[in-house]
């Protein structure tokens, strides 16, 4: 990516940077649309590109494609419950599936050198200039390798269901979302309040998890700090979210799996969430529900 930079700035372009994996394969019109979408968003710091595992393919045995159907699953299931969450910053961040304009790229002091999760912290601080957008009309289908070169992600996951051999692979409990968009309805008020008076508005139990995680994390000197910059309501708000941002959500989803909600059957949790935004009644297999997902992140909410 750096090399990109470099060649850019030699022709004094400001091009596109995209990754792909090695093993992974495309759409024809990848690249076509890829020049399309960035023509069409002049502005857009870069994109998540719509991504769908082979989970029928007679090139992988059963065994592999019903791992990757429920891991896709749970990645879809986690960025929906941001999006139910209401949260700024709800866009896939596979490895992938992602490209940058050069300039962006620069201002946020390029890709950095994490042995694991470095596309997860790259695209966020891309996601934080604002004007993210995605890519739907084209396809990357990455491989469903196992791998246990990193701590986490898909080659992880894969190794770590084959030789568990569990029949469900387990994600966050749909009722830790359900407490964080409790939450995030609730921000508005912080302009003027403190924690204590939301009290009523969220259930005894799940307030004293909630304020022992926020400080931990040493809510209430950053509220004060937050509020000193704020000149409104909206800029308030604005600045929250870069404190309570996606890290800090993972970390309190985390939190709450560890003290309060344990992780359940992916398929439970993401039916729930189905359930909840009125798509779903009842779907059986993980297979349907992750053609669900799927047709929500292509086609939106309609």
């Amino acid at each position: 990516m750096d090399e990109a930079v470099h060649r850019f700035d030699l022709i004094q372009r400001d091009g596109i940077i995209v990754c792909f994996d090695a093993d992974a394969v495309c759409d024809k019109n990848y690249l076509t649309e890829l020049e399309r979408h960035f023509n069409s968003f002049p502005i857009t710091p870069g994109c998540s590109v719509y991504f769908e595992h082979p989970v029928e393919d007679e090139n992988y045995d059963s065994e592999i494609l019903n791992y990757i159907t429920q891991y896709e699953l749970h990645l879809r299931y986690y960025n929906h419950a941001l999006r139910f969450c209401k949260l700024p910053f709800a866009f896939h961040t596979v490895g992938s599936s992602m490209a940058v304009s050069s300039s962006a790229y620069q201002k946020q002091g390029g890709m950095n050198k994490r042995k694991a999760g470095e596309d997860f912290y790259f695209l966020h601080k891309i996601i934080a200039l604002g004007n993210f957008t995605e890519l739907n009309s084209t396809r990357i289908v990455p491989s469903p390798r196992i791998s246990d070169r990193v701590p986490f992600g898909t080659g992880r996951a894969m190794g770590e269901m084959i030789q568990s051999k569990k029949e469900y692979y387990e994600t966050y409990n749909f009722s830790s979302f359900e407490l964080i968009k409790k939450f995030t309805s609730l921000i508005p008020q912080f302009y003027l309040s403190d924690l204590e008076t939301i009290v009523p508005a969220i259930a005894e139990g799940e307030y004293r998890k909630l304020k022992l995680f926020l400080n931990s994390e040493k809510f209430e000197i950053a509220l004060i700090e937050i509020r000193k910059n704020s000149a409104s309501e909206i800029s308030f708000i604005k600045r929250f979210y870069v404190w309570f941002d996606a890290f800090r959500v993972l970390k309190l989803v985390h939190f709450l799996r560890d003290n309060l909600y344990h992780d359940v059957p992916v398929h439970i949790a993401s039916l729930q969430l189905l359930q909840k935004l009125q798509f779903a009644n009842h779907i059986d297999s993980s297979g349907e529900l992750l053609k669900t997902y799927r047709k929500l992140d292509r086609d939106g909410y309609k």
